[in-house]
């Protein structure tokens, strides 16, 4: 009897270049990547030239980049050819929220993310998925909420009561009357209630008829 059973499979091989500026921080992500047979370091650099030279000619699945070995145009460059995770160790709102606007996939902040995560993030941005530190996953969603808003449409202009002389010279106004009519029918001289409809329309906000009846039904 043959036995069909097969082991988990095996996940799919990811090659990752390193871009460190300090020979430290290369050898102990190596480090970190090399406990994961599936995860191959094809090399290793600290220079923005060698960087994009090197992602050119080997066009390995994930650059680990730390952001001092680039420039945004940089990034947009490597981002092309690989995904990019970009290590950092800005915690600045502001910074992290002008790093967020880069093309990377993922992004760790140094102090803020184990081994483990590390070997997740690679995992995950090599299928396509983002990842990111807790830090910059916070600036992200203040950054959506700030869009929100200012997507918002501008709040009508404050309520202001109008008097009860305002109120009878918009009514009649509001019902497609001209100021003539109006002035027959609240029996005051013409150019008073051309003095009420200013000062009903001023604290309605608006600049006409239509928009003073709108708002008036507000009221």
């Amino acid at each position: 009897m043959s036995d069909d059973r097969t082991g988990p499979a095996r996940p799919s091989p990811i090659d990752v270049l390193i871009a460190h500026p300090e020979p430290a921080g290369r050898a102990s992500l190596h480090d970190i990547l090399r406990t994961q047979p599936h995860v191959r370091v094809v090399a290793a650099g600290g220079e923005v030239g060698e960087t994009a030279a090197v992602a050119e000619r080997l066009r390995p699945a994930v650059i680990l980049l730390d952001d001092r070995v680039t420039t945004p145009d940089g990034i947009g460059a490597l981002a092309c050819r690989s995904r990019v995770i970009l290590l950092t160790g800005a915690t600045g709102s502001y910074d992290v929220a002008t790093l967020l606007r880069m093309p990377a996939r993922g992004y760790l902040v140094y102090g803020n993310f184990e081994p483990a995560d590390l070997l997740s993030a690679v995992d995950a941005v090599a299928r396509g998925l983002a990842w990111m530190s807790p830090v910059v996953a916070a600036a992200a969603v203040a950054e959506l909420r700030a869009s929100a808003t200012r997507a918002c449409p501008s709040a009508e202009p404050a309520a202001h009561p109008l008097a009860r002389r305002e109120r009878q010279v918009l009514d009649p106004l509001t019902a497609v009357l001209s100021n003539a009519a109006a002035a027959a029918k609240l029996r005051p001289a013409g150019e008073t209630v051309r003095n009420h409809l200013r000062r009903g329309l001023a604290k309605l906000g608006g600049r006409d008829r239509a928009t003073a009846e709108s708002r008036r039904d507000q009221r």
